[in-house]
């Protein structure tokens, strides 16, 4: 029986406040609940929502930053114009950055390229606000067309399970205690996303074995019950070498390959050479773990698998077929489980591209992007010097940034925090209704405002599709005209995402295509139960108003559609290593830069790599590949894996290459000093 005085306590401010505000955190796909307090119109304090059944209280640092940022010294709050790159900026008001933009892209006209770079973790109304402008506007590349290929239609997931990886979820949370072996692949989601990752303890301390499969030496591999290090870039090669083990040993579950899958037989050809020796070979472990490690993954079932958004198209094919030659597909605690998934996002309905590419070869005159972009380029200083000569820049954000240095017009946006929004990147699939914590600082607008602004200059008939979604605001007449219009949203209302007036709430599941499906979940004290719409494919069921189970043109798992990639040919030399990003850099998306570096980046590096390089703590370094060169400082550590460097994502990235994004060879040096 809960006793009153746990349902009482509450986290109280010390500070002097007025107000109590609740609302969700965008810091990363979590969602956690969070609760502002307010004195006057000025924030005090941010604490996690201890009546939010996911968070319950708890926030992490990602969380507790948004108290700096609302009072941070690089916050933007006017609108912003140079004639030049080397000009200083000059104060404008918004009709004149407005109509300066309408004006640069009349001059370029219809032929020119414009690019509206967008990441997957940005804001929805920036991202739907982009999109509309790129189908008023010819010539325009939009944020969609930036989805990275392997989240896309145009995947290997989604010609194997009719899904995009974008959106591909099995299972959720509550259903994860049920999982009887749980396998992480790349990353290192317990410290990227610790509140996501309690969940996957939960199972673990209830009996569920937690394995890790990855390039590093992190948190999520010091958590797990076993983990495989491999080197970076090389999950696919031992996940192909875990997958021959399984069927050679005749771990597969006919009946359901029968019923369910067609390849077969290309699958087992596919994978037939990817023997645990040559896959130890490049991946840098022993043949003997690889074999132990597929014996785990097979002691019990079912079998979660949780890739990392950042792995090729071929690693996140082969946790698809593991998943399904195993039987665990739509059955309770079994299945595949992207994080970040999203209804709305990465339709991929155009090729992906490249924004880099684009640049190089001088087809993009101009860019308008949200948040710190730029900063994530790769290529080197020809890209950078690229987007110097374009005709127009556009930093859309909040902070002053790298991105800025290279914009000639900057329009300050309002903070995620600053205005109402559905929240729609999830790690559980679920929809939220996030009100505003505060008024937008300055004269920053919302980014669906700025969007819709421009496009009333660019073309002044225009009508966005949702103007005619009967709402009192403009974010409400979007996020009802995006949950009726898409068939994985359309029996949810956006009134069902804050029912009976609640300050906060767990939100709405998806898919959901009848009103009575809507349900919240507001129950803080509830403990992994089971629900039907927990669970993307249920056993024997049709996929929404389709007559298949899985929503491919024959109804079935294709896993002929599964990608084995080749082993790397690269060797280490005596003054080279591998690269390893330590994280994910969507969580900079809405953050200030100077909060999250330093003045030179920190590279980790193994003792035993760091004597074989003859380097020590505090060492600066010079890091070059055939991309870019960068410095840095040593940081000697044991959580890093032998022969690698281990770097932030936002600073690892100008040394790979276009189109890479997990590893690369890279030479180490002493800096002179």
């Amino acid at each position: 029986m809960r006793s009153g005085s746990v349902l009482a306590k509450k986290q109280q401010s010390v500070r002097t406040y007025d107000a109590v505000t609740c609302g969700v955190c965008a810091g990363c796909p979590a969602g956690c609940g969070v609760k502002a307090f307010m004195n006057g119109a000025a924030p005090v304090d941010f604490f996690g929502d201890e009546d939010h059944p996911l968070n319950k209280g708890s926030l992490c640092p990602k969380g507790m930053m948004v108290y700096h940022t609302h009072r941070h010294r690089d916050r933007l709050l006017v609108p912003e114009m140079r004639d030049s790159l080397r000009a200083p900026w000059k104060r404008v008001s918004w009709d004149e950055a407005l109509d300066a933009i309408a004006g640069r892209l009349a001059t370029l006209g219809d032929e020119a390229a414009l690019s509206l770079p967008g990441s997957m973790y940005a804001p929805l109304d920036h991202i739907a606000g982009a999109e509309w402008f790129a189908s008023i506007h010819p010539g325009t590349y939009p944020p969609a067309a930036f989805v990275p290929a392997q989240l896309g239609e145009r995947g290997a997931l989604a010609a194997m399970f009719g899904v995009p990886a974008s959106a591909l979820c099995m299972n959720t949370q509550r259903d994860w205690a049920n999982s009887r072996v749980i396998l992480i692949v790349g990353g290192d989601p317990a410290a990227e996303s610790p509140v996501s990752f309690g969940p996957l303890e939960d199972a673990r301390d209830r009996g569920s074995t937690l394995l890790y499969l990855g390039a590093c030496g992190g948190m999520t591999a010091l958590r797990s019950t076993r983990a495989l290090q491999v080197r970076p870039g090389t999950e696919g090669v031992a996940l192909g070498a875990l997958l021959h083990v399984m069927l050679r040993e005749g771990k597969e579950h006919s009946a359901f390959l029968i019923e369910n899958t067609e390849g077969m037989a290309a699958l087992r050809a596919a994978v037939y050479n990817l023997t645990p020796a040559v896959a130890a070979s490049a991946c840098g472990v022993a043949e003997e773990q690889i074999e132990a490690f597929a014996r785990l993954l097979t002691c019990r079932s079912p079998l979660q698998v949780r890739p990392a958004t950042s792995l090729d198209d071929a690693a996140l094919s082969l946790c698809g077929a593991m998943v399904a030659i195993l039987g665990c597909v739509g059955v309770p605690g079994g299945g595949l489980n992207m994080p970040a998934v999203s209804p709305f996002r990465g339709s991929g309905a155009l090729a992906p591209e490249n924004l880099e590419q684009l640049l190089d070869a001088g087809q993009c005159q101009a860019v308008i992007g949200y948040g710190d972009w730029g900063a994530r380029l790769s290529g080197g200083k020809g890209v950078h010097k690229a987007l110097k000569a374009c005709a127009l820049v556009v930093h859309v954000g909040c902070f002053d940034d790298a991105t800025r240095a290279l914009a000639h017009i900057s329009l300050p946006a309002a903070h995620w925090s600053e205005y109402a929004s559905l929240r729609d990147v999830s790690d559980s699939r679920a929809l939220q209704w996030s009100r505003s914590l505060r008024e937008p600082a300055g004269e920053s607008w919302t980014p669906l405002a700025i969007w819709t602004a421009l496009a009333a200059r660019v073309a002044p008939s225009a009508r966005p599709p949702w103007s005619n979604v009967p709402a009192a605001t403009e974010q409400e007449r979007l996020a009802g005209y995006l949950l009726a219009s898409n068939p994985l949203t359309k029996g949810i209302v956006l009134d069902a995402l804050s029912a009976d007036g609640m300050q906060s709430s767990g939100g709405v599941q998806w898919p959901c295509t009848q009103t009575d499906e809507a349900v919240l979940e507001r129950d803080r004290f509830i403990r992994a139960n089971i629900r039907g719409c927990n669970i993307l494919f249920k056993a024997h069921s049709q996929w929404l108003d389709s007559g298949f189970r899985f929503p491919t043109a024959k109804g079935r798992i294709r896993l002929d559609a599964v990608h084995v990639p080749h082993s790397p040919s690269a060797s280490l030399n005596e003054r080279t290593v591998w690269l390893v990003l330590s994280g994910q850099a969507m969580h900079a998306v809405d953050h200030p830069a100077v909060v999250l570096r330093e003045d030179l980046p920190l590279a980790s590096i193994h003792p035993e790599t760091a004597l074989r390089l003859h380097l020590q703590a505090g060492d600066r370094l010079v890091l070059r590949t055939e991309s870019g060169t960068i410095k840095a400082v040593a940081r000697v550590a044991w959580s890093a894996r032998p022969d690698t460097v281990c770097m932030e994502p936002e600073f690892a990235r100008q040394l790979l290459p276009v189109g890479m994004t997990a590893t690369v060879v890279v030479q180490v040096d002493k800096a002179e000093s």
